[in-house]
């Protein structure tokens, strides 16, 4: 896909860190247009831990082979945001998606993002909900639960436009980054060459105590849920068996892991 393109180089403009970045992570594509212009500036710590998330392995290559000149030790992650383990906390994120937000992504987001005060993070994802049964639940969801409805009228930044697309997502975003608060810029909708975007920005992060409330895993996403109201205690106890699941899966294949190193160098 070619990168280089009006419309996405002025959001690129927009989301460039604002100063020197330690720990960061991008979804640079093919090109790497991102980090090489973040460098370019000056505005890459080389002694930092810098994520690049590619899960296209022949994408991955490429990746590396265009970024081969910059003199930093970059992480790459091949696989899926919501695999990655975080080891420090984010000063500068920009999370950029091609499509729209995934029920995994959006749970990653809300579980294992870590930020670091005064951070910054952005988001680029497509504006159709499309067929996206998660989306679709979610919206239904903001619009059927008061505690919601009130956070989408709070959120509304584009008011002037009546674009109520622009406050679910915003209000996605405060419900996602639940553990902190921040300061927002005007979201963006844009018309790009491949599809319509959305574009948020969130500055001056710093943590909270979580807003337990706007816990959007806790509800059921099925579209007809207002006929009977949220199944909220099975939900949960659903998304916490799976949780726990998955954390014993992953600390088996850590433990194995190891044990096979060990193996390998006796």
């Amino acid at each position: 896909m070619y990168w280089d393109r009006k419309c996405k180089n002025i959001t690129r403009d927009l989301v460039q860190p604002s100063n020197k970045k330690k720990n960061t992570l991008w979804f640079p594509g093919v090109d790497a247009l991102d980090v090489k212009t973040a460098f370019k500036n000056n505005l890459i710590d080389n002694t930092g831990h810098h994520i690049l998330i590619e899960k296209d392995e022949l994408n991955a290559k490429k990746l590396l082979a265009n970024i081969k000149s910059i003199p930093i030790d970059f992480t790459l992650h091949l696989d899926s945001l919501s695999t990655l383990g975080l080891e420090k906390d984010l000063d500068y994120a920009h999370f950029d998606f091609c499509g729209g937000l995934t029920a995994e992504t959006a749970t990653w987001l809300f579980d294992d993002l870590r930020l670091s005060h005064g951070a910054e993070v952005h988001f680029t994802f497509a504006y159709a909900l499309r067929g996206s049964k998660f989306l679709h639940g979610c919206d239904n969801l903001f619009s059927g639960h008061s505690s919601f409805r009130e956070l989408e009228r709070i959120n509304y930044c584009d008011a002037n436009r009546g674009n109520m697309r622009i406050a679910f997502y915003c209000s996605m975003i405060r419900c996602m980054l639940n553990k902190y608060e921040y300061e927002s810029l005007q979201p963006i909708w844009y018309k790009d060459s491949v599809q319509s975007m959305v574009l948020y920005r969130c500055q001056n992060v710093r943590k909270i105590n979580p807003l337990v409330h706007l816990d959007f895993r806790y509800y059921h996403m099925d579209t007809t849920w207002k006929k009977g109201g949220p199944p909220v205690n099975a939900a949960k106890k659903a998304w916490k068996t799976r949780k726990a699941n998955a954390l014993k899966e992953k600390r088996s294949n850590a433990a194995k892991k190891a044990w096979e190193t060990r193996r390998a160098s006796v």
